[in-house]
């Protein structure tokens, strides 16, 4: 069952999934994307910059470069956002491993 007034990426966890912390730090991430939709609610999307007019989709290489920061810096959890769009899109990036469910 999903609640509608959830942000995408907040599904209601099943009891196996609770089990295996596969929804570690969820509160966490919810507040600071709420915080973030607030932010962009305020000030709009961005800057006239080109640099920021052209990142307008979350991509694989963004991605792949929040991988990496997260597995040089050991954490578990980080979040891609891009406030360049008159949405905000966001992305909530696991680097939980097999091993972190033990």
């Amino acid at each position: 069952m999903k609640n509608e007034l959830m942000p995408h990426g907040f599904e209601i966890p099943t009891e196996s999934q609770k089990q295996q912390g596969y929804f570690l730090f969820k509160n966490e991430t919810k507040r600071i994307i709420f915080s973030c939709m607030e932010v962009h609610n305020e000030l709009g999307n961005g800057f006239l910059e080109p640099v920021y007019q052209e990142v307008t989709a979350l991509s694989k290489a963004h991605k792949s470069q929040v991988l990496i920061y997260l597995n040089a810096a050991n954490k578990k959890i980080g979040l891609l956002i891009n406030f360049g769009t008159t949405s905000l899109k966001w992305e909530r990036i696991s680097n939980l491993k097999p091993t972190d469910f033990a």
